[in-house]
């Protein structure tokens, strides 16, 4: 994993973190902070917690600094060009960088300052606070009071997605980007792991609560991201009246990359377009095209036909695109259900990473988008038994991360020798 930090960090793409609306009160961090409870030096091993967690947030965890973050010079830049006073207290940064809730919904103990706390993932701990210590106190009944189900791979992508995707109230639109903030990068499975791991999964642990494997909590999050995607075009963030739509709900790279040849190459997704169009961000969609492909080949080419049909629809109106967005969502859906019920398994795992590595060959790749999210997808499948001899990629997997090094001087033939590279050590 240490290449993949690399990459994100030097990318600037882990810092941003989002919270959402309270459920409960939320009391602040320093409630967590004592030494008997997650707030010890070190982490005790034979406890059914490390106690270190609070310590490990505050020292390792880029959510524990994102508040921070608000008081520099860039931020100050930022909030300038957008005339909304001061970033440290704009609720529309507060809202990315903080534990932001209503004051009503603040403990004595709680502070902005702390950034993305503990309450921010885990939610509002209002009412369990007291009782998930309580001799005999279950995982469900701490559920039952408030404290988010963590441990299953859909509440993560939805909770993480609502962040660092963006949703109501929580979006980092053009103007914000335009202003000079970095723009959105994210994919579940590689962020996780990228994370210091504050919980240690073991038999007590599988005893309390579910597990989820890092292909499993790819595949959820692939697909909500799909979801994430279709739900915000058909929502007022896509378009709230003038002239264009949102513009952040499209590919930044059609606009922002060199005009050459190869960069306007058409794709399959969107062949019906000419060159020169401004494309829907169709990354997320492409990617739960391939898990299609790998686990329903009809459901696959109804869902490819849809695609195009949206990226058709983008190109006459607002409404147009809303209409085949929403019948996309079913599809998502079906999608799914159909991996909760039955995960992908290594086998499948194993064939999708092939597909890949042949799609992104046989492409020509021009999005730089897509080609990020199948680079970090290949990532995850090194950890799978997708492959026989996973320590033998590291050099080809390397070559991958460094053609995207630079996403606004990304040349397509560089990451597609890359992946020849890839493919001919996958034989």
């Amino acid at each position: 994993m240490n290449r993949l930090i690399q990459w994100l960090f030097a990318c600037g793409a882990v810092m941003l973190a989002m919270t959402v609306c309270a459920d409960e009160k939320h009391m602040g961090v320093a409630t967590c902070a004592s030494s008997v409870c997650h707030g010890n030096a070190t982490s005790k091993p034979d406890a059914n917690i490390l106690h270190s967690e609070y310590v490990i947030w505050g020292q390792e965890d880029p959510h524990a600094g994102a508040y921070n973050i608000l008081l520099s010079v860039e931020s100050a830049r930022i909030a300038a060009k957008l005339n909304i006073g001061r970033a440290e207290e704009a609720p529309v940064c507060l809202s990315c960088h903080s534990d932001y809730v209503a004051k009503a919904d603040r403990g004595e103990r709680f502070q902005l300052s702390d950034g993305v706390g503990c309450e921010g993932c885990h939610g509002g701990a209002g009412k369990w606070l007291e009782t998930h210590t309580v001799r005999g106190a279950t995982h469900d009944d701490n559920i039952a009071h408030g404290l988010r189900a963590l441990e299953k791979a859909d509440v993560k992508a939805q909770l993480c997605q609502s962040c660092h995707i963006g949703g109501e109230g929580r979006f980092a639109g053009h103007d914000i980007m335009g202003a000079g903030h970095p723009r959105l990068q994210f994919e579940l499975a590689n962020y996780s792991a990228a994370l210091p791991e504050h919980h240690r999964v073991d038999d007590d642990y599988r005893k309390r609560k579910a597990t989820f494997t890092e292909l499993q909590l790819w595949s959820e999050g692939q697909l909500q991201s799909a979801l994430n995607v279709l739900d915000g075009i058909g929502s007022e963030r896509f378009y709230q009246g003038g002239m264009w739509p949102e513009l952040a709900f499209f590919d930044c790279h059609v606009c922002h990359q060199a005009m050459s040849p190869q960069n306007w190459q058409q794709r399959d997704a969107s062949k019906d377009l000419p060159p020169g169009t401004v494309r829907l961000n169709d990354s997320a969609l492409i990617m739960a095209s391939l898990l299609w492909q790998i686990r329903n080949e009809s459901a696959a080419k109804n869902w490819s036909e849809g695609v195009r049909a949206l990226h058709r629809a983008s190109q006459k109106g607002v409404e147009p695109t809303r209409e085949v967005a929403g019948m996309l969502k079913n599809q998502v859906r079906s999608m799914i259900a159909s991996l909760q019920k039955k995960p992908l398994s290594d086998p499948e795992a194993s064939r999708l990473l092939r597909l890949m590595v042949a799609y992104s060959r046989e492409q020509s790749f021009n999005d730089y988008l897509t080609a990020e999210q199948i680079t970090m997808a290949i990532n995850i499948m090194m950890h799978s038994d997708a492959v026989a001899n996973p320590d033998a990629f590291g050099a080809p997997l390397d070559a991958l991360y460094d053609s995207l090094g630079d996403q606004h001087t990304f040349q397509a033939w560089k990451f597609r020798q890359a992946m020849d590279r890839f493919s001919g050590q996958l034989r």
